[in-house]
Protein backbone atom coordinates (compact mmCIF):
# COMPACT_ATOMS: atom_id res chain seq x y z
CA UNK A 1 0.00 0.00 0.00
CA UNK A 2 1.23 3.60 -0.39
CA UNK A 3 -1.62 5.77 1.53
CA UNK A 4 0.39 8.08 4.03
CA UNK A 5 2.22 9.66 1.14
CA UNK A 6 2.86 12.79 -0.25
CA UNK A 7 1.92 11.65 -3.77
CA UNK A 8 -0.51 13.32 -5.79
CA UNK A 9 -1.67 13.73 -9.64
CA UNK A 10 -4.06 11.31 -11.74
CA UNK A 11 -2.88 7.52 -11.66
CA UNK A 12 -3.66 6.17 -15.31
CA UNK A 13 -4.49 2.63 -16.08
CA UNK A 14 -1.20 0.57 -18.02
CA UNK A 15 0.54 2.85 -16.69
CA UNK A 16 3.31 3.15 -13.83
CA UNK A 17 2.66 1.58 -10.98
CA UNK A 18 -1.27 0.64 -12.69
CA UNK A 19 0.13 -1.92 -15.04
CA UNK A 20 0.90 -4.32 -11.82
CA UNK A 21 -2.77 -4.63 -11.55
CA UNK A 22 -3.40 -5.69 -15.29
CA UNK A 23 -4.39 -10.05 -15.51
CA UNK A 24 -1.15 -12.12 -14.88
CA UNK A 25 0.58 -9.39 -12.78
CA UNK A 26 1.57 -9.63 -9.22
CA UNK A 27 -0.35 -6.61 -7.59
CA UNK A 28 -3.37 -7.98 -6.05
CA UNK A 29 -4.35 -4.61 -4.31
CA UNK A 30 -3.07 -0.89 -4.30
CA UNK A 31 -4.28 1.32 -1.34
CA UNK A 32 -3.55 4.66 -2.10
CA UNK A 33 -4.67 8.34 -0.96
CA UNK A 34 -7.72 8.77 -2.44
CA UNK A 35 -8.11 12.55 -1.84
CA UNK A 36 -4.45 12.99 -3.26
CA UNK A 37 -4.35 10.25 -6.19
CA UNK A 38 -6.98 10.25 -8.79
CA UNK A 39 -8.02 6.40 -9.51
CA UNK A 40 -9.20 6.04 -13.18
CA UNK A 41 -12.76 5.71 -14.02
CA UNK A 42 -14.70 2.88 -13.86
CA UNK A 43 -14.66 -0.10 -15.10
CA UNK A 44 -10.78 0.06 -13.88
CA UNK A 45 -9.45 -2.07 -11.11
CA UNK A 46 -6.37 -0.04 -10.26
CA UNK A 47 -6.87 1.19 -6.83
CA UNK A 48 -8.61 -1.20 -4.47
CA UNK A 49 -8.59 0.64 -1.28
CA UNK A 50 -8.32 4.82 0.19
CA UNK A 51 -6.85 5.91 2.95
CA UNK A 52 -5.88 5.01 6.39
CA UNK A 53 -9.56 3.16 6.76
CA UNK A 54 -9.11 0.82 3.75
CA UNK A 55 -12.08 2.32 2.41
CA UNK A 56 -13.67 1.65 -1.63
CA UNK A 57 -12.35 4.66 -3.28
CA UNK A 58 -14.57 6.73 -5.01
CA UNK A 59 -13.72 6.61 -8.71
CA UNK A 60 -12.78 10.03 -10.56
CA UNK A 61 -14.55 10.74 -13.68
CA UNK A 62 -13.43 10.21 -17.13
CA UNK A 63 -11.65 12.72 -19.20
CA UNK A 64 -14.82 14.93 -20.86
CA UNK A 65 -16.02 14.38 -24.22
CA UNK A 66 -14.85 17.44 -26.35
CA UNK A 67 -16.08 15.59 -29.29
CA UNK A 68 -19.64 16.20 -29.40
CA UNK A 69 -21.54 13.11 -29.52
CA UNK A 70 -18.30 11.32 -32.30
CA UNK A 71 -16.90 8.84 -30.66
CA UNK A 72 -13.22 8.55 -29.42
CA UNK A 73 -10.47 7.43 -32.55
CA UNK A 74 -9.00 5.06 -29.70
CA UNK A 75 -7.76 4.56 -25.62
CA UNK A 76 -7.09 8.04 -23.77
CA UNK A 77 -4.41 8.71 -21.33
CA UNK A 78 -6.08 10.68 -17.98
CA UNK A 79 -5.43 13.60 -19.81
CA UNK A 80 -7.66 12.94 -23.16
CA UNK A 81 -4.88 12.21 -24.96
CA UNK A 82 -5.17 9.52 -28.00
CA UNK A 83 -2.78 6.58 -27.18
CA UNK A 84 -0.71 5.83 -30.78
CA UNK A 85 1.27 3.61 -31.57
CA UNK A 86 4.80 4.15 -33.81
CA UNK A 87 3.23 3.82 -37.09
CA UNK A 88 0.13 5.98 -36.18
CA UNK A 89 -2.47 3.84 -35.60
CA UNK A 90 -4.34 3.65 -32.04
CA UNK A 91 -3.71 0.75 -29.44
CA UNK A 92 -4.12 -0.24 -25.90
CA UNK A 93 -1.78 0.97 -23.37
CA UNK A 94 -0.13 -2.61 -22.88
CA UNK A 95 0.90 -1.91 -25.98
CA UNK A 96 2.88 1.62 -26.69
CA UNK A 97 3.14 1.74 -21.99
CA UNK A 98 7.75 1.66 -22.15
CA UNK A 99 7.11 1.76 -18.69
CA UNK A 100 5.07 -1.16 -18.07
CA UNK A 101 7.67 -3.20 -20.03
CA UNK A 102 10.62 -1.86 -18.11
CA UNK A 103 9.08 -2.67 -14.68
CA UNK A 104 8.16 -6.42 -16.23
CA UNK A 105 12.10 -6.64 -17.59
CA UNK A 106 13.72 -5.72 -14.39
CA UNK A 107 11.15 -8.35 -12.23
CA UNK A 108 12.14 -11.06 -14.89
CA UNK A 109 16.11 -10.12 -14.65
CA UNK A 110 15.95 -10.06 -10.63
CA UNK A 111 14.15 -13.24 -10.73
CA UNK A 112 16.39 -15.54 -13.01
CA UNK A 113 19.31 -14.10 -11.25
CA UNK A 114 18.30 -15.80 -8.01
CA UNK A 115 18.98 -19.34 -10.30
CA UNK A 116 21.59 -18.13 -12.90
CA UNK A 117 23.48 -15.32 -11.02
CA UNK A 118 26.44 -17.30 -11.26
CA UNK A 119 26.58 -17.95 -15.17
CA UNK A 120 27.84 -15.85 -17.50
CA UNK A 121 28.10 -15.32 -21.34
CA UNK A 122 26.55 -15.23 -24.69
CA UNK A 123 24.54 -18.36 -23.71
CA UNK A 124 23.06 -16.63 -20.87
CA UNK A 125 22.21 -13.06 -22.33
CA UNK A 126 20.45 -14.75 -25.40
CA UNK A 127 18.25 -16.83 -22.78
CA UNK A 128 17.28 -13.60 -20.81
CA UNK A 129 16.86 -11.95 -23.98
CA UNK A 130 14.57 -14.55 -25.41
CA UNK A 131 12.51 -14.97 -22.21
CA UNK A 132 12.10 -11.24 -21.91
CA UNK A 133 11.21 -10.07 -24.98
CA UNK A 134 10.58 -13.19 -27.59
CA UNK A 135 9.31 -15.44 -25.87
CA UNK A 136 5.18 -15.78 -27.15
CA UNK A 137 3.83 -16.92 -23.82
CA UNK A 138 5.18 -13.00 -22.84
CA UNK A 139 5.36 -14.73 -19.05
CA UNK A 140 5.43 -12.25 -15.95
CA UNK A 141 8.24 -13.07 -13.21
CA UNK A 142 5.97 -14.58 -10.90
CA UNK A 143 4.55 -17.36 -13.71
CA UNK A 144 5.21 -20.71 -12.49
CA UNK A 145 6.61 -21.71 -15.56
CA UNK A 146 9.40 -18.79 -15.98
CA UNK A 147 11.93 -20.28 -14.80
CA UNK A 148 11.30 -23.36 -16.71
CA UNK A 149 11.32 -21.89 -20.00
CA UNK A 150 14.29 -20.09 -19.11
CA UNK A 151 16.24 -22.85 -18.07
CA UNK A 152 15.17 -24.71 -21.46
CA UNK A 153 16.56 -21.53 -23.10
CA UNK A 154 19.72 -21.43 -21.62
CA UNK A 155 20.17 -25.14 -22.56
CA UNK A 156 18.99 -24.34 -26.42
CA UNK A 157 21.67 -21.37 -26.69
CA UNK A 158 24.10 -23.28 -24.86
CA UNK A 159 24.08 -26.43 -26.78
CA UNK A 160 23.50 -25.00 -30.66
CA UNK A 161 20.03 -25.70 -31.09
CA UNK A 162 19.69 -23.57 -34.19
CA UNK A 163 21.78 -26.48 -35.64
CA UNK A 164 19.56 -29.48 -33.77
CA UNK A 165 18.16 -32.27 -36.41
CA UNK A 166 14.98 -31.82 -35.82
CA UNK A 167 12.27 -33.60 -37.89
CA UNK A 168 9.34 -31.50 -39.39
CA UNK A 169 6.88 -33.20 -37.58
CA UNK A 170 8.81 -32.45 -34.43
CA UNK A 171 8.43 -29.64 -32.04
CA UNK A 172 11.29 -27.16 -31.70
CA UNK A 173 12.04 -25.38 -28.47
CA UNK A 174 11.70 -22.12 -28.38
CA UNK A 175 8.09 -21.87 -29.72
CA UNK A 176 4.27 -20.69 -28.44
CA UNK A 177 3.59 -24.47 -27.00
CA UNK A 178 3.90 -25.15 -23.43
CA UNK A 179 7.59 -26.18 -23.17
CA UNK A 180 6.36 -30.08 -22.55
CA UNK A 181 5.69 -30.44 -26.08
CA UNK A 182 8.92 -29.51 -27.34
CA UNK A 183 11.11 -32.41 -28.82
CA UNK A 184 12.43 -34.32 -26.22
CA UNK A 185 11.28 -33.17 -23.26
CA UNK A 186 8.84 -34.98 -20.70
CA UNK A 187 6.90 -33.60 -18.26
CA UNK A 188 4.80 -34.68 -14.60
CA UNK A 189 1.44 -34.09 -14.97
CA UNK A 190 2.68 -30.56 -12.95
CA UNK A 191 4.65 -29.58 -16.46
CA UNK A 192 7.84 -30.04 -14.12
CA UNK A 193 10.59 -31.07 -16.66
CA UNK A 194 11.30 -35.08 -15.89
CA UNK A 195 13.66 -35.80 -18.55
CA UNK A 196 15.31 -34.31 -21.51
CA UNK A 197 16.22 -37.06 -24.28
CA UNK A 198 18.19 -35.26 -26.70
CA UNK A 199 19.81 -38.20 -28.02
CA UNK A 200 21.13 -37.92 -32.09
CA UNK A 201 20.57 -34.57 -32.42
CA UNK A 202 23.79 -33.55 -34.47
CA UNK A 203 25.34 -31.92 -31.48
Amino acid sequence: YLYNNDMDGDLIDDKGVCVLRTPNQALSELWVDCDKLKCPPSPSTCCTKCGKDGTAPELSPGPPNTGGDSESSGPTTGDGSTITTGDGSTGTGTNVDTLGEELRAKAIKIKIEEVSSQIVGEARENALYWITNNDPMKLNAYSPNLLKRYILALLYYALDGYNWDVKQEEIHWLNALSHCYWVGITCTYDGDVSSIELGKRRM
